[in-house]
């Protein structure tokens, strides 16, 4: 999910395929804490195989870090957020960005969370069960009873008020998400054109550096950094000079353990003492991203890599193969393997199993971007527009087709805003 700076789109085609791999980790970390849990959590949960544990001790985590992952979520949407106001120096292109992105989150994630409301009561989760028993995952994932109005309200503010994503494991991430892009806009916005806004910086990185919200922090001040053109070529100059090195440094450091103390790992050297397992995790990642994202950004031959088409497509679909990649993942693939399980052996079964997920999770990911993430964008543009100048958006209602199917599930709940109120609070 890229946001819209003005600027030419390939210019930042590289950027989004680095969203794109992003995802794809995001996806091969929940399939492997499933079928090879070993791989992300270590002993002593069942390895089934004998390569599993390598792959949580040593730099091969880096394909399965979910949380790493994350961290360039995270620094990705503080650089491009607050890349729109340091390209521009226009506080009104701060106040149009901010207007626009809780309905740019808010409406997909509904979407996704309605979604998982229907497969569930259709009980296709219920084989979930059966394949921990095999695989031996510590994943406990939609084991209770549905309702409607607890769904709605999840996707609504639930998930952006309290963090919770029990109709959807991965919603965790959107409060971070939504607070952290308001952190920019703010911090942009006050402190954006003083010339104290460096020693801001030093104070916030000081203050969150044990957070999800570094990520952000450091985005945003590489985006002011890289501002000018005078600037771009000089740091472009420096980062060829130990690009490569930052680059595989930022990997290596990506592959640092999820989950667990790293003893007995590559990492057990890095671990902080006096901080806690996560804030380690959480620190080394979001380190790790920032050099990656540094790298990147002055290696014009990794843009060129990045920039590929197969890469670009994936980073274009990147928001709605994260959304919908668990709800998937527990329904569809676990009715897949329970039905491959009694005839051939583990290996095969999770094979066949990851190979039709994947591809069925992509295709539904390709119509979710066609069909709700683009309706989301041009909904919440034209919902800003309204907000911020008052002007009339003759297309909003026949654009917006999510709207239209939150609008027929809420008919049978509510008929006015006070209605669904109290029906929200009868129902929590």
């Amino acid at each position: 999910m890229m946001e819209d700076t003005g600027e030419p789109k390939a210019k930042l085609l590289y950027l989004e395929s680095l969203r794109g791999l992003a995802a794809l980790m995001v996806v091969l970390f929940h399939t492997a804490s499933v079928y090879f849990p070993a791989m992300v959590v270590g002993p002593p949960i069942a390895t089934h195989s004998r390569f599993a544990h390598l792959f949580y001790t040593s730099p091969l985590g880096v394909l399965v870090s979910g949380n790493f992952a994350v961290a360039i979520f995270f620094t990705l949407s503080g650089y491009v957020l607050a890349r729109i106001f340091f390209k521009r120096r226009d506080p009104k292109s701060l106040e149009r960005a901010a207007s626009k992105r809780y309905l740019r989150l808010a409406i997909p994630v509904l979407v996704s969370v309605i979604l998982a409301y229907l497969l569930m009561k259709l009980g296709l989760f219920q084989n979930w069960a059966g394949v921990q028993l095999i695989t031996h995952s510590p994943a406990n994932y939609f084991q209770f009873e549905p309702s409607i109005g607890k769904a709605i309200y999840e996707g609504l503010f639930g998930t952006f008020v309290s963090g919770s994503g029990i109709y959807n494991p991965v919603l965790w991430t959107m409060q971070i998400e939504l607070f952290g892009s308001f952190l920019v806009f703010a911090i942009t916005a006050l402190f954006g054109q003083n010339r104290l806004r460096w020693v801001i910086y030093l104070a916030l990185v000081a203050a969150v550096l044990r957070t999800e919200y570094l990520g952000f922090v450091v985005g945003m001040l590489l985006a002011d950094l890289l501002a000018t053109a005078d600037r771009r070529a000089d740091l472009a100059r420096q980062i060829r000079r130990c690009g490569w090195g930052l680059l595989a440094t930022g990997i290596l450091l990506g592959g640092y353990t999820t989950y667990g103390n790293p003893a007995q790992t590559t990492y057990q050297l890095l671990f902080v003492q006096g901080w806690s397992v996560v804030e380690n995790t959480f620190f080394w990642h979001n380190l790790a991203a920032f050099f990656v994202l540094v790298a990147i950004l002055g290696l014009p031959r990794v843009q060129k890599w990045l920039s590929w088409r197969p890469l670009v497509y994936l980073g274009q679909k990147s928001f709605s193969l994260y959304l919908l990649h668990q709800i998937t993942l527990m329904g569809l693939s676990t009715y897949i393997f329970s039905s491959l399980i009694p005839h051939f052996g583990y290996t095969p079964s999770v094979a066949i199993t990851v190979l039709a997920y994947l591809s069925l999770t992509l295709l539904g990911a390709h119509y979710f971007e066609i069909y709700v993430d683009r309706a989301a964008i041009s909904i919440s543009a034209q919902v800003a527009n309204w907000a911020l100048t008052g002007a009339q958006a003759p297309g909003l209602i026949a654009m917006a087709t999510p709207l239209k199917l939150i609008k027929k599930l809420l008919s049978g709940y509510a008929k006015t805003g006070s209605a669904i109120k109290v029906r929200f609070e009868g129902m929590l």
